[in-house]
């Protein structure tokens, strides 16, 4: 028995999937080829991108003729390979460093934020989801699966207004949770099947519910691991209301493995391109959710909360003007600023005003590395740095206060904050960057207190 594919969508198809969304009953589940970058013009997963880097970097000249098979569009595989040869742990700090420096919201997933999900379901470990949620969302709550350590098993009720990202597959913020290796997918199986750790009951319950329907994107649905992952999630749940799917690039389901899906489970296989999809998806709901003919920028107009951090920012006077752009930047991310021409009014001792806010009252100080900065022999801003400096000796790593941005060249870097990490402003995910420092450094500090 052939069931084809829906191709594009029909009528009929947008209606059922906008209607589930609208009433809160379709879970969108992210697979890892959702999350694509841009490596030297050619636009790839960003999980293809790491097990391309591995084998033309870290692993160089170092396969073997059993090794020939190995391919990047295999990240599963390369990972083993690559665990054989260094350890879990080595791969593990290879992939959170790739993914804080190529993982970025695309314009897909910046509609798809826009939408009233109550309920994402990630799978890959870089924190991108959580972030484009949060940017539109700011009530986004995010936890994660760890198959590596007592149950975490406590989870909000999902709403529209504070959605929730479950990181299925493990996250960044504990690298011991990530699913990088074949070996950690069977693991991470066991210990689901086993319930040995437990997921979160409120989660199960939804995905349990005949009510439900899923979008995917981005998975290669083909893989027999998923098709038990679903089928023990599901418990042979008979699904009421229809399922989409947008395949990975290349993958085309046959036989049983189609069958399960779309007789299993009601799923409909569609073939558009992800971002025209996303977009015509936003297009077809109502503006109160989130829609409408323009899709926003990534990040823009997020509400700042009452308990979003503060950033100082620290410039030379000549670089005001990018520093401002810098500053809109941050606030478009729900991060408080402190810019000296907006916070001081007249009659404020600057001063006294400056020191105190670096000292106590800011939760970051971030200082544009420029050639003007560089050459700035003498100057008040040369006090703020100061200053900046002696409260980072309070901060023991991981955590941070002072941030040096490099916002012309990297050689202009103060050789005074050359022993802490820059982040790249000239890059075009440069505030993406800094946002994710920023954010990385908070979940540091909410597990440490």
């Amino acid at each position: 028995m052939s069931i084809p594919a829906i191709g594009g969508m029909r009528d009929e198809d947008w209606s059922s999937l906008t209607s589930s969304i609208e009433k809160g009953t379709c879970i969108l589940m992210l697979g890892p080829n959702a999350f694509m970058a841009d490596f030297g013009g050619e636009t790839l997963p960003v999980a293809v991108g790491l097990a391309r880097w591995v084998l033309e970097e870290k692993l160089k000249d170092r396969l073997g003729p059993e090794d020939e098979s190995l391919h990047p569009f295999d990240p599963w595989s390369v990972a083993q390979v690559a665990a054989a040869k260094e350890d879990a742990y080595t791969i593990r700090s290879w992939a959170k460093d790739f993914y804080e420096s190529h993982d970025t919201v695309s314009e897909a997933l910046h509609a798809l934020a826009c939408l009233p999900f109550e309920l994402v379901i990630n799978t890959s470990p870089g924190l991108t989801a959580e972030t484009a949620f949060q940017r539109v969302k700011p009530g986004t709550h995010s936890e994660y699966y760890d198959w590596t350590a007592p149950a975490r098993t406590m989870m909000p009720d999902p709403s529209k207004e504070a959605p929730v990202v479950y990181n299925l597959f493990g996250s960044l913020k504990n690298k011991d949770s990530m699913l990088l290796s074949e070996s950690d997918r069977f693991d991470f199986l066991i210990a689901v099947i086993k319930e040995h750790p437990p997921l979160p009951e409120k989660l199960l319950s939804r995905l349990r519910d005949r009510k439900q329907s899923f979008l995917f994107i981005g998975f290669d649905l083909a893989q027999w691991q998923l098709r038990m992952l679903i089928h023990v999630l599901a418990n042979n749940v008979q699904r009421v209301y229809k399922s989409f799917a947008l395949e990975a690039e290349g993958v085309e389901l046959y036989g049983a493995a189609r069958m399960f899906y779309t007789v299993g489970h009601k799923v409909n296989f569609v073939d558009m391109d992800l971002t025209t999809f996303a977009l015509q998806l936003r297009e077809r709901l109502p503006d109160e959710t989130g829609g409408g003919s323009q899709a926003a920028p990534a990040g823009d107009g997020q509400a700042i909360g009452p308990d979003a951090p503060t950033v100082f920012l620290c410039h030379a006077h000549e670089d005001a003007d990018y520093a401002a752009k810098v500053s809109t930047g941050l606030k478009t991310n729900g991060i408080n600023v402190w810019l000296d021409k907006d916070a001081l009014g007249g009659g404020d001792d600057w001063n006294e005003e400056i020191a105190q806010w670096i000292r106590r009252d800011v939760n970051y100080c971030v200082v544009l590395q420029s050639t003007n900065l560089r050459n700035k022999a003498v100057g008040y801003v040369n006090k703020e740095i100061a200053l900046a400096l002696d409260r980072q000796q309070n901060y023991r790593r991981p955590r941070i206060f002072l941030i040096p941005a490099i916002i012309d060249d990297a050689e202009n870097l103060l050789d005074e904050l050359e022993v802490l990490q820059a982040v790249d402003l000239t890059a075009a995910d440069g505030i993406d960057r800094l946002v994710r420092v920023i954010r990385r450094d908070l979940a540091f500090e909410s597990r440490s207190t």
